[in-house]
């Protein structure tokens, strides 16, 4: 934990230059929460009926655990996503409170062994003090903020990548039939034979009428190449191009030009990233449990209506967002197991 007085003189320096911007950004949050607070309430619920009563329909909740529910090929891009939405949440509410003149005790950057991340620890009696507007404003702007930024993201991955499809090669046999015929890693195979190849379902499926030693044309970003189709090692009966590993590549290439498909893959993936982990947030942060944004938001409005019985309803909220989302991630297990995404 590294604290730093820059990161608290930036947000006041920020807060100060637009004071009314930075109130009415507030506002915005405060409207954005309700339906983000009734969205994550909802899912959650629906959810659990589509549990008891439609199973197809369910969708897995899971916690992450990079390795266990989280295949590790996405976990480098998912910590970048975590590491940028928390430190912008943070950044949202510091510069929010700042706005509200309620004095920050201390900010700066977190680093873990696997991640990053921002921190902003506004003065507690001061923040119990102020009005109630100024609270919900400053517990608002967290997820709104992440919201924007999910919603921001979507279209810059609709504005950079054509919805062209192909697969993408990330090893090749050596000395197999797409080695020998130059292909290489990162190469993307669009076409076999001049069929499409969307996805590696699509391939398969050309595959699966190819017989061994028949010769084939591989269209990809290079060029097509010309090769003879070896025997599938799972199965003598299927060609094989020489290609073990494949990645189903939906957003390529570039509509600005493709530089590699390795950038373009990376870029890609971060980008889907950011945007599915800056949604998810802005929705869950908002639900009513502790220690969430959404709890102390909900806090605030029951405490300011209802005085000395705001404790005990805001147990009562709590216990229901708890087991809302507990269930969820109990049936998930059941059914679904710890199979990683």
């Amino acid at each position: 934990m590294f604290r730093t007085k820059r990161f608290n003189d930036l947000m006041v320096r920020t807060a100060s230059r637009h004071p009314a911007f930075w109130k009415t950004y507030g506002n915005l949050g405060i409207i954005a929460s309700v339906p983000l607070m009734s969205l994550a309430a909802y899912t959650l619920a629906m959810n659990l009926y589509n549990f008891a009563y439609a199973p197809n329909s369910a969708t897995p909740v899971i916690p992450v655990v990079p390795g266990v529910t989280i295949s590790l090929t996405y976990v480098p891009y998912m910590l970048l996503a975590f590491g940028i939405a928390v430190t912008i949440h943070e950044g949202a509410h510091g510069t929010t409170a700042s706005a509200e003149k309620i004095s920050l005790k201390s900010s700066g950057i977190i680093i873990a062994p696997i991640t990053f991340g921002g921190f902003v620890e506004p003065d507690e009696e001061q923040f119990e003090k102020a009005n109630v507007t100024s609270r919900l404003r400053v517990l608002a702007s967290g997820s709104f903020t992440n919201l924007l930024a999910g919603i921001v993201t979507i279209l810059l991955l609709l504005a950079l990548f054509s919805p062209q499809a192909g697969v993408l090669i990330t090893s090749i046999q050596p000395n197999g039939p797409a080695a020998e015929a130059g292909m290489h890693n990162w190469d993307v195979i669009y076409a076999v034979n001049q069929s499409p190849t969307e996805d590696y379902s699509a391939l398969h499926q050309t595959l699966a009428g190819l017989k061994p030693g028949d010769v084939v044309q591989v269209d990809t970003q290079r060029g097509g190449f010309l090769l003879t189709t070896s025997a599938n090692p799972q199965n003598s009966s299927i060609a094989f191009l020489g290609i073990t590993s494949l990645v189903g590549y939906v957003y390529h290439p570039l509509r600005i030009g493709e530089f590699s498909p390795l950038i373009t893959y990376n870029l890609n993936l971060s980008l889907v990233w950011i945007q599915l982990v800056m949604i998810n947030l802005a929705i869950l942060n908002m639900l009513p449990m502790f220690p969430l944004d959404g709890d102390g938001f909900v806090y605030s409005i029951l405490k300011h209506k209802l005085n000395s019985r705001a404790d005990s309803a805001r147990t009562v909220i709590n216990i229901m967002s708890f087991g809302l989302l507990g269930l969820n991630i109990a049936l998930s297990f059941i059914r679904y197991g710890v199979t990683p995404f």
